[in-house]
């Protein structure tokens, strides 16, 4: 709990102030405090951690479509191989 003095009417007033706490974590201490757009307080710490996770899963994602496009594309290959080796046998050609 910290206070605070506030200019009142001729005089000081002590006002009590709840410190921020992470949503995520539940610290008090950061020197630095982010406000979601859902309403949500997040520590630095979190922050970082969730911008870290996003962007893992974003690569991620890249990855797999990569992965799945060359797949594709080395099945279509394969496919192309197999019906050129069904029209020409292999082996010497008659003469």
């Amino acid at each position: 709990m910290l206070f605070s003095l506030l200019p009142g009417k001729g005089r000081l007033q002590l006002s009590q102030i709840d410190p921020f706490v992470c949503s995520q974590c539940r610290t008090d201490f950061t020197p630095h405090w982010k406000q979601e757009r859902s309403g949500s307080i997040l520590c630095e710490q979190c922050v970082t951690s969730n911008q870290k996770k996003a962007l893992k899963a974003e690569h991620t994602n890249r990855l797999k479509t990569a992965f799945v496009k060359a797949l594709q594309q080395e099945q279509v290959l394969l496919a192309q191989s197999a019906s050129l080796q069904a029209v020409r046998p292999l082996g010497p050609s008659p003469r």
